[in-house]
């Protein structure tokens, strides 16, 4: 389901170009290093969903299932994609830790 998620992602943004002006003017959409910004984002929204159904897998046990998957997906996106300053706070405290390539982002998110 992860999977589905990043191909609707890339297709729903355009990544790595970013939505056409006046669809979704982020300041992110607007600077020299978009791509990698772009990426990054990616990135952080895959590890906010990963970790959220990990916490339900754990809490739901045997139970859990596509359902409870769908229910975590859905809410992290409704939460952290549709916040206008997400973006830009997110991208500020990666560069704070020093993540500040997608390789960087890709190592904290290894399994």
């Amino acid at each position: 389901m992860l999977e589905h998620y990043l191909v609707n992602y890339v297709h729903r943004t355009l990544f790595p170009l970013g939505p056409q002006k006046g669809i979704g003017d982020l300041h992110v959409d607007h600077k020299a290093d978009a791509i990698r910004d772009h990426c990054l984002l990616m990135l952080v929204y895959y590890g906010v969903i990963r970790t959220v159904s990990i916490g339900q897998a754990a809490f739901h046990r045997a139970e859990f299932g596509p359902t409870h998957a769908i229910r975590a997906i859905q809410s992290v996106t409704k939460a952290f994609e549709h916040n206008l300053s997400f973006p830009e706070r997110a991208l500020k405290i990666l560069a704070e830790k020093g993540v500040r390539n997608c390789v960087s982002m890709a190592i904290l998110l290894r399994d």
